[in-house]
């Protein structure tokens, strides 16, 4: 589970703080957090801790879209829908890894 966290929390947190002194300084911007619809439900089974994670990186960036609104920069949070096709996420996902 920290692993999941520190993928889809921290390191989204990590990549939008490179760039926001550098854009909170020309007073604008924009902060583009890339979610997944997990969040709402309706997921595989086993996917709970990436589902959270992505629920967690989603609030942070509602509150930093009202912090950050006072300088200009604005934030956007995409949420793509399931990549069924071209990878091996899904026929891995209905087990436990441990």
């Amino acid at each position: 589970m920290i692993k999941v966290f520190d993928a889809n929390v921290l390191g989204a947190q990590h990549v939008n703080r490179a760039v926001l002194s550098h854009i909170r300084t020309r007073r604008s911007g924009l902060l583009l957090w890339i979610s997944s619809i997990t969040v709402r439900g309706g997921f595989p089974p086993f996917l709970g801790p990436y589902a959270a994670a992505k629920a967690a990186m989603d609030s942070i960036a509602v509150t930093q879209a009202y912090e950050l609104a006072r300088f200009g920069i604005e934030t956007s949070i995409m949420v793509p829908g399931a990549f069924t096709h071209g990878t091996d996420y899904f026929p891995n996902a209905g087990k436990p890894a441990d």
